[in-house]
């Protein structure tokens, strides 16, 4: 099969749950080696994709620089001053303070 993986919501997370617990693993700047990848990629929940082509370890690596990168940007977003955000409310956007978001 050729096509592109195609990532599911429990997909994403069984991938994250796996790159956790190979954490140790990890060298400088927190890569992954192939190896590690390719042990990823054959564990239940991403050997048999339902949908798209196969979670092989290159769809791993890049599936996870981009979830890295969303959450680092995310991250950084909740934590710049003057940003007001909370787990429970998320960024509350309401009418009253809507006029900032619209300039």
């Amino acid at each position: 099969n050729t096509s592109s993986a195609s990532w599911s919501p429990a997909e994403v997370i069984v991938l994250i749950d796996k790159v956790i617990a190979q954490k140790s693993k990890a060298g400088n700047g927190q890569n992954f080696r192939p190896a590690v990848w390719s042990l990823i990629t054959s564990c239940k929940g991403l050997a048999n994709p339902a949908k798209g082509g196969p979670k092989t370890g290159k769809a791993c690596k890049e599936k996870w620089k981009r979830l890295r990168t969303t959450f680092y940007a995310v991250d950084h977003l909740t934590h710049a001053s003057g940003f007001a955000y909370s787990e429970a409310l998320g960024a509350n956007i309401g009418v009253e303070n809507e006029s900032v978001w619209q300039e």
